[in-house]
C-alpha cells in the first residue's frame, strides 16, 4: 500500500516511517529546515504543506495519507509566535485536505491531541464524547484541522481517522518535557523536583503504542466514514508517581526520593483517556510506564545526557 506521512522527520514520525517501511511503500515529507537531519530518509520529500505550492512536490497515486506534522511551540524561525503555530498548522491541514481531494486518496490518519478537552475535565476517563475546550494556539490548530478533515472538503468515500493522543514519551522526544527532564535529573544523581503537591496527573502512551495503532487503522476496515479515537494509555499517572518510576529505572542508589518545589500551577488537575473505543476496534492494549523504562532503558540511556 502507498502511503504518504507527513512530519517524518519528527519524534513520531522517525519512527512510524521505520515501522511501516517493512510492509507499505511509504513517502515520507518533511520541513525543508529537516532535510539531511539524522535519521531522515535520504529520498525524503522537502516540502512546507503551509505553503500551498509546494503541494505540487508530493506524489500522486497515494492510497493512505498520515498527517503527523505539526508546529508544537513558537521558536522556530518559521514559527516565532503562538500566531504563527496556529497559522501554520491551520494552513498545512487546509493543503493537505485539498490535496487528498485531488488525488483520490482513499484513507486520511489525523494525530491530534488530548489537549482538546476541557481542562479540568467533568469525568474520568475522558471518552471521545466529552467537552472540547482547547487551551492555546497548539491545540486550537489541532481542533480546526479536524474539522477541516471532517468537513465537505473531502469526498464522502474518504476514511478519516481522528487519533486524539495523551502525552507521548520514548526514547529521543523533546528534551523539555517532564519525562526526559527527570531522567536526566536522575543520571545526574539529583533527586527529582516534584512541582506542588505531585498530585497532578497526566496519561503517558509510550511512542511505539500510537505507532501501533495508526499502523493497524492503515488496514482496518472501518464502517464509518469518520471515527475518533483516544490513543492513550487508559491509565492516570501522578507527576509523584512518574518521579518515582523514573527513580526506579534509572536511579543509582544515591537518591531514594524525589524533592518538592515550587507550586503547581495545575494542582490537583487529573488526567486520563477513556481507550475503549480503540481497544473494541482495534485491539488496541498499551504498555505499561514501568515496563516500557524498563525494557527499553538502553535506549533512553543513549539519547539522555546527564549534564
Amino acid at each position: 500500500m502507498r502511503v504518504l506521512v507527513t512530519g517524518a522527520a519528527g519524534f513520531l514520525g522517525r519512527r512510524l516511517v521505520r515501522r511501516l517501511g517493512d510492509r507499505h511503500e511509504v513517502t515520507s515529507v518533511i520541513l525543508p529546515r529537516d532535510a539531511g537531519a539524522a535519521g531522515v530518509p535520504l529520498s525524503a520529500v522537502a516540502a512546507d504543506l503551509s505553503d500551498e505550492a509546494c503541494l505540487e512536490a508530493l506524489p500522486g497515486r497515494v492510497h493512505v495519507v498520515c498527517h503527523l506534522a505539526a508546529e508544537l511551540a513558537p521558536g522556530t524561525p518559521e514559527a516565532p509566535d503562538e500566531h504563527a503555530v496556529w497559522q501554520r498548522n491551520v494552513r498545512a491541514a487546509y493543503h493537505l485536505a485539498r490535496y487528498c481531494a485531488s488525488q483520490g486518496v482513499k484513507k486520511v490518519i489525523y494525530t491530534s491531541s488530548g489537549s482538546l478537552y476541557a481542562r479540568p475535565p467533568r469525568r474520568l476517563p475522558v471518552s471521545e464524547d466529552a467537552e472540547l475546550d482547547p487551551r492555546g494556539c497548539y491545540a486550537a490548530s489541532k481542533l480546526i484541522g479536524e474539522a477541516l478533515l471532517a468537513s465537505h472538503l473531502l469526498p464522502t468515500q474518504t476514511v478519516r481517522l481522528i487519533l486524539r493522543c495523551s502525552s507521548i514519551y520514548g526514547p529521543g522526544q523533546r528534551g523539555d518535557s517532564v519525562l526526559p527532564l527527570q531522567v536526566r535529573r536522575t543520571l545526574r544523581g539529583e533527586a527529582p523536583v516534584v512541582f506542588g503537591s505531585g498530585m497532578r496527573s497526566q496519561d503517558f502512551v509510550f511512542v511505539e503504542d500510537v505507532c501501533w495503532v495508526i499502523e493497524r487503522a492503515i488496514e482496518h476496515d472501518f464502517v464509518r466514514p469518520l471515527t475518533i479515537l483516544n490513543v492513550g494509555s487508559g491509565r492516570e499517572t501522578s507527576m509523584l508517581e512518574l518521579a518515582r518510576t523514573v527513580l526506579r529505572a534509572f536511579g543509582d542508589g544515591r537518591v531514594h526520593e524525589p524533592v518538592f518545589g515550587p507550586p503547581d500551577r495545575q494542582e490537583g488537575e487529573r488526567f486520563v483517556l477513556d481507550i475503549t473505543r480503540a481497544q473494541e476496534l482495534l485491539g488496541y492494549s498499551p504498555a505499561d510506564l514501568a515496563a516500557c523504562l524498563a525494557t527499553h532503558k538502553s535506549e533512553f540511556l543513549a539519547v539522555s545526557q546527564p549534564s
